[in-house]
């Protein structure tokens, strides 16, 4: 009888990987290391080309080119304007059954420059 518990402990599912924390990168989905995260949905922050340093459960981080808006008369008139960051992402939070950063920390210059919430999914 003991082989017998034994053996079933070791094939049911409560061995199982955690899922893997995702990010919001494109305003809907949930996607696992994107190439880019849009952080505004009307386009004027973006964070691209990333490249990760390290991806975690509860952190991850990286360095990326940071287009920004300056949105100066207007957002749909204003100028793009690029800088060469590093992030952080966290607050990991489940949402509609994925767990996903709900938090982005851009540092430019090795200087914390702003802090900023995260789209949830839609889908």
């Amino acid at each position: 009888m003991t082989a017998v518990l034994f053996g079933t402990a070791l094939t049911g599912t409560a061995f199982a990987a955690p899922a893997r924390t995702k990010v919001v990168g494109d305003c809907q989905h949930a996607q696992y290391k994107p190439k880019t995260i849009t952080v505004f949905c009307d386009q004027t922050l973006i964070l691209t080309r990333i490249s990760y340093t390290s991806w975690g459960r509860n952190v991850a981080k990286g360095a990326d080119r940071t287009f920004q808006d300056n949105c100066r008369p207007s957002c749909a008139a204003g100028k793009g304007i690029v800088h060469r960051d590093r992030f952080t992402l966290d607050r990991p939070k489940t949402e509609r059954g994925v767990r996903v950063f709900t938090r982005v920390r851009i540092y430019r210059a090795g200087k914390l420059f702003k802090t900023y919430p995260l789209s949830s999914p839609t889908s």
